[in-house]
């Protein structure tokens, strides 16, 4: 990364995408930026960029996994997170990651089967 403040950086590295498309590190940098100030959803367009530049990448993979579960997306993050895993079977962050993922996206599906069926009729409001 540039040295300095990350969002400081977030232009520049947009530039060098613009100007060297073929350039791995300028995508996953970003990325990196991107969801380290905030903007995960945006950072997904960068790390997706990294991805198809060059899918070896473990990093790449679990920094996309943190991006993915910050936007509650737990089931792709999982996947993410396993895809690193796959790329490099030692990777404690990796492993961690899935198995994070994997209890949130439980809690979630759980919360969701606790909905009742069809619509809602009714609704109180408490003030």
């Amino acid at each position: 990364m540039l040295s300095g403040d990350e969002a400081a950086s977030i232009p520049e590295y947009k530039k060098v995408t613009e100007l060297r498309p073929a350039f791995f590190g300028a995508f996953h940098n970003l990325a990196v930026a991107l969801c380290n100030t905030g903007r995960e959803e945006e950072s997904l367009q960068y790390y997706e960029a990294a991805l198809r530049l060059d899918g070896g990448q473990a990093p790449v993979h679990s920094g996309y996994a943190t991006a993915l579960a910050k936007l509650g997306r737990y089931a792709e993050a999982e996947a993410a997170a396993l895809a690193a895993l796959r790329i490099d079977p030692s990777n404690a962050r990796a492993r961690e990651q899935a198995l994070d993922y994997a209890r949130e996206l439980q809690k979630q599906q759980a919360a969701t089967a606790a909905l009742p069926a069809g619509p809602l009729t009714s609704f109180s409001t408490t003030k």
